[in-house]
């Protein structure tokens, strides 16, 4: 009898992890692979634009901002300074620029009145100048087809530069020698009272 129980001895072994705990079966436990987790998002991609913009990164516009000259009575705010090195560009590439969503103009968040057109410019530089400077970008850099911005709602005030161009839901343009930087706005005659409640007013950058 003692005999039969040492001869039982390795199918329980098999049967038993070395610590005395039960192996689990294809129905997984503590033996089982590791499940790989995802990778995280490239640096700088904004997660809830990846459906719109699967192979570039997606950046979000504040329609109140612009870097175009306007009227006192227009508090708009600062336009959207994009990194170029941070996008990994640099001068001589083919950039890829889309506009993506809309914004709602004169406050009213009405979705039926509402704006998608889009303006940018390259520029040696991040700085923008004060409001009521007529050219508001002093290191910009002429690229891509010319564009007439709109003038003032109040004042009529010409804003229109001559570096700057339109971007369209696909545009190429090819980085300007000693371009650091992309400086992008939507296009209006009037900022302040720009709304985009549901954040869908971003550019694509590929």
């Amino acid at each position: 009898m003692r005999l039969l129980a040492l001869l039982a001895l390795p199918a329980l072994l098999v049967l038993a992890g070395c610590d005395g705990s039960a192996v689990d079966g294809p129905g997984g436990g503590p033996n089982d692979d590791p499940v790989d987790e995802p990778d995280d998002p490239p640096p700088g991609r904004d997660d809830a634009f990846d459906g719109a913009c699967p192979d570039g990164v997606g950046v979000r516009l504040d329609p109140t901002g612009t870097y175009l000259r306007v009227h006192e009575s227009d508090p708009a705010a600062p336009p959207t300074v994009i990194d170029l090195d941070g996008v990994g560009a640099a001068p001589g590439d083919a950039l890829v620029l889309g506009r993506r969503g809309e914004f709602q103009i004169d406050g009213l968040g009405d979705p039926t009145r509402t704006r998608d057109e889009m303006i940018a410019v390259f520029s040696r530089s991040d700085v923008v100048l004060g409001p009521d400077e007529p050219l508001r970008v002093p290191d910009a850099i002429d690229a891509g087809d010319d564009f007439r911005t709109l003038e003032s709602r109040a004042g009529y005030i010409v804003t229109d530069i001559p570096e700057d161009f339109a971007v369209d839901q696909r545009t190429t343009v090819v980085v300007p020698p000693g371009a650091a930087y992309l400086i992008v706005a939507g296009h209006d005659s009037e900022y302040w009272n720009n709304t985009d409640d549901d954040e869908d007013f971003r550019v694509c950058v590929e």
